[in-house]
């Protein structure tokens, strides 16, 4: 039999909140975390709005250290990490004993220090390029990087599937689980708000206009995202293993299911969201009238 999923502990940084409840509480006031984009000029992009993490500091989260091995996603990927970590009580001496692993969804990862790192390679030449730096010209490096810091030492794998990473990250941690490869992990997603990624959704016209910057979702009239950082886990236990350590369990993933709607066939969108929910459905062994909250990204 499968084996049961819990949540034992969450983390997030985040443009809204630091915390897990402080952005529960921003959420159930309806704001929002859109500013000025201030860490890169945006005269070229079409939206100069983004979920901009104001402030950060890892040293708030993980003490003074040394960061230079970490560029900004890895930072804020080690400190969403040692929220979750604390918070499910997951102490650096169990870590020692017990295997942990990760699986962090991205889509970009650490886009903007490979395009530095080439660019300083190609106008100034190899001899000024920051050796640091090439450890984070790989699409896995926060992952790496986060493992690195907090001793986990379990399985450690990168999911980019575009703005489902973090979500299907969720997944294939969910799977590993239930299949018995592991008995720990923490998984969820990390992203930086960077020129490069901002300037190729702008690009390709997914980004809102400057004279009407604010997205209108779920609508006919829609004209684009908000681009904005930040990182976020949660802490996956086997159910069994959770309840002999004494473990506080949050909640439970019962299943999950994907579906692809592909943009070459004119097909109704709808039908492959369908499809999604009653697999899910499938899966937890669920009735369709059990459900009372759908979260549906615009």
């Amino acid at each position: 039999m499968p084996r049961r999923v819990v949540i034992t502990g969450t983390g997030v940084i985040s443009a809204l909140a630091d915390s897990s409840q402080g952005l529960h509480n921003a959420l159930c006031q309806g704001r929002n975390g859109w500013g000025s984009i201030e860490r890169f000029d945006t005269e070229e992009i079409a939206c100069q709005l983004g979920g901009e993490i104001k402030d950060f500091s890892p040293n708030t989260y993980l003490g003074n250290k040394n960061f230079r091995p970490l560029d900004r996603i890895s930072q804020l990927s080690a400190s969403a990490a040692q929220q979750a970590l604390s918070n499910s009580g997951w102490s650096e001496q169990m870590r020692e004993k017990a295997e942990v692993g990760l699986v962090l969804g991205t889509m970009f990862s650490s886009v903007h220090t490979i395009a530095e790192f080439d660019r300083r390679a190609i106008t100034l030449g190899p001899r000024a390029v920051k050796p640091l730096d090439f450890a984070n010209t790989v699409i896995n490096a926060a992952s790496g990087q986060t493992a690195i810091w907090h001793n986990l030492r379990g399985i450690n794998s990168t999911v980019a599937n575009g703005i489902a990473s973090g979500l299907q990250a969720l997944c294939y941690a969910a799977d590993l689980i239930r299949c018995g490869q592991s008995t720990a992990l923490l998984a969820g997603g990390a992203e930086e708000l960077a020129f490069e990624a901002v300037y190729g959704f702008s690009r390709a016209g997914l980004l809102p206009p400057k004279d009407e910057p604010h997205p209108i979702p779920f609508d006919a009239r829609r004209n684009g995202f908000i681009p904005s950082e930040g990182a976020a886990f949660l802490m996956l236990e086997e159910a069994e293993a959770a309840r002999v350590r004494g473990a506080s369990v949050l909640a439970e993933i019962r299943g999950y299911s994907t579906a692809f709607n592909s943009p070459r066939k004119k097909t109704d969108q709808t039908a492959t969201i369908k499809r999604a929910l009653q697999g899910a459905l499938t899966d937890a062994e669920l009735p369709a009238d059990s459900i009372q909250v759908i979260s549906a990204s615009a």
